[in-house]
């Protein structure tokens, strides 16, 4: 499945629950529990219907963040000095408009 299609499927899903405004937030924006406790059930499902030795390091990161606050911490901090050094070096960074 292509990213496209991910996102289109993402969309389609947010908007059946009436939640089209959080679809286009980041996933490491601040999660309500609700919304930590719906991922950990797909995660079981996932590992119900796959295994835990399924391989896939977005499933293992995604647990940890929702089980462990220290580092859902350490998330948020990694991506916001992110956002502060494209901050501080704008001038050297150009992003471009154009559609792949």
């Amino acid at each position: 499945m292509s990213n496209k299609e991910r996102f289109n499927r993402s969309i389609s899903l947010t908007k059946k629950q009436g939640r089209l405004d959080r679809a286009h937030k980041p996933l490491h924006s601040r999660l309500t529990q609700y919304e930590i406790n719906a991922k950990l059930k797909r995660i079981a499902e996932f590992e119900e219907a796959y295994g835990t030795d399924h391989g896939q390091s977005s499933v293992n990161a995604m647990k940890k963040y929702c089980t462990d606050a220290e580092y859902r911490k350490r998330v948020q901090d990694f991506n916001r000095a992110i956002v502060d050094v494209f901050k501080a070096n704008k001038h050297r960074y150009k992003i471009s408009k154009e559609k792949y």
